[in-house]
C-alpha cells in the first residue's frame, strides 16, 4: 500500500471560482483554506512539499488540457483520484469517507470533502493518475527508389537528399516559430538527409496550416496521430507499485531514429533494457512509471541531446553526460561486463549505448552511494536508504540527507496548535529548500568552471587548426586556381554567346513565319545605293531601298536612283538638309526607321506591311509639304538679300561723305 506523508486534498467550491483545500501530515491538519485558485493550490503543494494532491474527480480541475497543465506544475507530487477509476468503477465520496471512518456517509461540504480526499489518499485509497499529452508523428522520407541509374544515379541521390534536408529544416522552423514542442530524429546520408521523424507533442488538428502532407516523385511527408492514453490509473494498494514508487532510477537514453533505453536502480541493477523505432518521450515515461521515479537521465555524448534534457525537465530529474563522448570500445566493454554479471542480453548498438550511459552515471555516484549505505547502517535512527541516496545524488551532504530522511514521530492532531505547527513546518521546508538551492548553486558554479576550461581547450584547438589552414600552399594550387578562374570566365562568355544565338534563332523563326504569312516584308540593308537590292514586291507602287545613311559623297543621286524607278528610301540616320532637299527634288520620299519599326536580322530589315505602308504615307506627305513651301522660302530669302544690300550701300555712302575735304 502506498502511504503519503503529506497530502493536499481539494474539492471544487460551489461558486466555481476555486477549490477548498486541506493540507495534512500524518493525520495532523497543517492548513485549511476555503477558496484557493488552481495556481495557489500548486504553489501550496510546492511550498509544503506534499507527496500527493487528492481529489474526488480529476475533471473538477477542468478539461484534459487544464488537467495536463495542472499536473505539470506539481513536479514531484502525484495526482490521486480517491473515488475510483474507469476500469475499476467509482464510489461516491461520502462512501469513501465512511470507509475510512471520517463520516457517517452523509453529504459533505467542500472543506470536509477536501479533508476526506486527503485522509483517503493518506490511507492508500484511490488511484494515482498518470497524465500524458497528445502526440503526432511527422515522417519525412525519400522515395523508395532512386530512379535513373548509371551516371545519373549519384546526381539524383544528391538532389533527393538535399530536398529531404530542406524539408526537415522548413518543418523544424515552422514548429519552432509556433512554440510547439517536438523531438527530432534524423538519419543522415552521404549528401544530406535520408529521412527524419518528428514527434510533436500536440494534437493533429493544431498542425493544420503549419505542416501539410506531401507526396512527390522524390520526397514524402506523412503526418500520423499517435493514439495513446491521456490518463493512466494506478491503484495505491498494489504491492508491486509500492516498491516501484519508493525506487529511484538512473535512465540511460540513446535517441535517434531507433531509440535505446536502459533503466538501472541505485544499486546498479539493470531493471529494463529496450529499444524501438520512433520511441517518444511519452512512451518512455509510461515504461518508467511502473519501475519507479527517474532521478538521473544519462547520455553517452556531450553535450546531451535535446530529448535527454527534455525528459529530465519533465521528470524533475538531473542530467548526466560525460566530459567527452564515450568511445565505442569503452561502451562495448561495459555492455560485456554487465551481460556477464547480470545475464542481460544486449540486442543492438542502441541498447549498448544507453546501457553504457546509465552505467557511466552510476559509476560516477558509486562511491557516494556506498558511503550512504555505511552511514545508514551506523545510524541509530530508522532511515529511508533509497531517499538518502537520492538526496546525496542531488547534492545534499550525507549527514543532512540522513537527518531529512528520518521517519517522523507520530503526532496526534491538536486543533489549537494546527496553525502554528503549519507555519513552523512551512519555515522548516523553506529553510531546507534554501539549503538545497545553495548546494545546487555550488554545483552549478563547479560545472561552469569545468565548461569554461573546456571552452578554453576548444578555442586553443581552433586557433591551431586555423594556423594549419593558413600554411602557404604549393605553387601548383595557385596555378590550378588561375586555370579554374580562366575556365569559369570562358564558360560565362560561351553561355552568353549561346543565349545570344538562341535569341537570334528565335527572331529568325518569328521573321520567317510572318514573311510566309505575308504580314511582313524583308528589305536587305546596303551601304551604298549602287549595292541596294530592292525586294521583288513593291509597296504603294514604290521599290524599297534600305540604307544605313546617305551623304553628298554618293555622287549623282539622279543617276543612282534611275535604275530603280519609283523609289522609297528607308534610312537609319537622318540625312543632312542638302541631301534631303536633293532627294525631294528627285521625287524620292524617305523615312528614318524608329526603334519600333521592325527588327534587323542578319542585315535584313523585317517590317510589318501595315507599319511600312504608314511610313511610306508619312514620307510622301513630308516630301509634298516640303516641295510646296520651297517658292515661298526662295522669295523670302531674296527679299532678305535685297534689304541687306540696301543697308550696305547706305553705309558705304555715309563713309564717303565724311572723307571729303573742307
Amino acid at each position: 500500500m502506498i502511504k503519503y506523508s503529506k497530502v493536499i486534498g481539494i474539492d471544487r467550491h460551489p461558486s466555481g471560482k476555486g477549490f477548498s483545500a486541506v493540507i495534512m501530515r500524518g493525520g495532523e491538519v497543517l492548513l485549511r483554506r476555503e477558496l484557493m485558485s488552481p495556481d495557489e493550490v500548486t504553489k501550496a503543494a510546492l511550498d509544503f512539499e506534499v507527496d500527493a494532491v487528492a481529489v474526488d474527480n480529476i475533471y473538477e480541475i477542468g478539461d484534459e488540457g487544464e488537467i495536463r497543465r495542472f499536473a505539470g506544475k506539481l513536479l514531484k507530487a502525484e495526482l490521486v483520484q480517491v473515488t475510483g477509476s474507469p476500469k475499476e468503477g467509482f464510489l461516491p465520496l461520502s462512501a469513501v469517507g465512511k470507509r475510512i471512518g471520517f463520516s457517517d456517509g452523509e453529504k459533505l461540504n467542500p472543506l470536509k470533502s477536501a479533508e476526506a480526499c486527503a485522509r483517503a489518499a493518506a490511507a492508500g485509497i484511490g488511484f494515482a493518475v498518470r497524465v500524458y499529452g497528445p502526440e503526432t508523428r511527422i515522417t519525412i522520407s525519400r522515395k523508395r527508389r532512386y530512379g535513373p541509374g548509371g551516371m545519373s544515379s549519384e546526381r539524383y541521390r544528391r538532389s533527393v537528399e538535399g530536398a529531404v534536408q530542406s524539408l526537415v529544416e522548413g518543418v523544424k522552423s515552422a514548429l519552432e516559430s509556433k512554440g510547439i514542442e517536438f523531438d527530432l530524429a534524423i538519419k543522415k546520408g552521404a549528401h544530406g538527409v535520408v529521412g527524419a521523424s518528428f514527434t510533436v507533442y500536440s494534437p493533429r488538428n493544431q498542425l493544420f496550416g503549419i505542416v501539410r502532407q506531401i507526396r512527390t516523385s522524390s520526397v514524402n511527408v506523412k503526418i500520423t496521430p499517435l493514439y495513446t492514453k491521456s490518463f493512466e490509473y494506478m491503484p495505491l494498494l498494489e504491492e508491486s507499485r509500492r516498491e516501484a514508487v519508493k525506487r529511484y532510477l538512473i535512465v540511460g537514453v540513446d535517441p535517434g531514429m531507433v531509440t535505446g533505453v536502459a533503466v538501472m536502480d541505485l544499486n546498479g541493477r539493470v531493471l529494463r533494457l529496450m529499444s524501438g523505432r520512433g520511441m517518444t518521450r511519452g512512451q518512455i515515461a509510461r515504461s518508467l512509471a511502473s519501475l519507479g521515479r527517474a532521478l538521473v537521465f544519462a547520455s553517452d555524448v556531450s553535450p546531451p541531446p535535446d530529448m535527454v534534457t527534455k525528459l529530465a525537465a519533465v521528470h524533475s530529474a538531473m542530467v548526466f553526460s560525460p566530459d567527452r563522448p564515450m568511445r565505442t570500445s569503452e561502451k562495448s566493454e561495459i555492455a560485456g561486463i554487465l551481460s556477464d554479471e547480470q545475464g542481460i542480453v544486449v540486442e543492438d548498438a542502441h541498447q549498448r549505448d544507453s546501457l553504457a550511459a546509465a552505467f557511466k552515471a552510476f559509476s560516477s555516484f558509486r562511491n557516494k552511494l556506498e558511503q550512504c549505505a555505511s552511514h545508514a547502517r551506523a545510524s541509530s535512527d530508522q532511515v529511508d536508504l533509497e531517499e538518502v541516496k537520492a538526496l546525496v545524488i542531488r547534492g545534499i551532504s550525507i549527514s543532512d540527507a540522513i537527518s531529512r530522511s528520518r521517519s517522523p514521530n507520530p503526532v496526534r492532531p491538536a486543533a489549537k496548535k494546527a496553525r502554528a505547527s503549519g507555519e513552523r513546518e512551512r519555515i522548516r521546508i523553506l529553510e531546507s529548500k534554501f539549503e538545497d538551492l545553495r548546494t545546487e548553486r555550488d554545483a552549478l558554479i563547479e560545472k561552469i568552471r569545468q565548461l569554461s576550461s573546456r571552452i578554453e581547450e576548444l578555442e586553443d584547438e581552433m586557433r591551431l587548426t586555423r594556423l594549419e589552414y593558413r600554411q602557404p600552399r604549393a605553387l601548383e594550387s595557385y596555378e590550378l586556381e588561375r586555370r579554374i578562374k580562366s575556365l569559369l570566365d570562358e564558360t560565362t562568355r560561351l553561355r552568353a554567346e549561346v543565349d545570344s544565338l538562341k535569341s537570334e534563332r528565335q527572331r529568325l523563326r518569328s521573321a520567317i513565319c510572318t514573311i510566309a504569312e505575308g504580314r511582313s516584308i524583308p528589305v536587305r540593308r546596303a551601304r551604298r545605293i549602287a549595292e541596294a537590292v530592292p525586294p521583288p514586291e513593291e509597296v504603294g507602287g514604290r521599290a524599297l531601298i534600305y540604307l544605313e545613311s546617305i551623304s553628298p559623297a554618293e555622287g549623282d543621286l539622279e543617276s543612282a536612283f534611275k535604275p530603280f524607278g519609283n523609289v522609297f528610301l528607308i534610312l537609319d540616320d537622318q540625312p543632312s538638309a542638302g541631301v534631303q532637299s536633293r532627294l525631294w527634288e528627285l521625287g524620292v520620299p524617305f523615312a528614318v526607321r524608329g526603334k519600333n519599326d521592325g527588327f534587323v536580322v542578319d542585315e535584313t530589315l523585317v517590317i510589318e506591311r501595315e507599319s511600312l505602308e504608314k511610313m511610306i504615307r508619312e514620307g510622301c506627305s513630308a516630301m509634298e509639304g516640303g516641295m510646296k513651301s520651297r517658292p515661298d522660302r526662295i522669295r523670302a530669302l531674296f527679299e532678305e538679300y535685297k534689304k541687306e544690300r540696301m543697308k550696305e550701300t547706305l553705309r558705304r555712302g555715309s563713309l564717303s561723305s565724311q572723307e571729303l575735304p573742307l
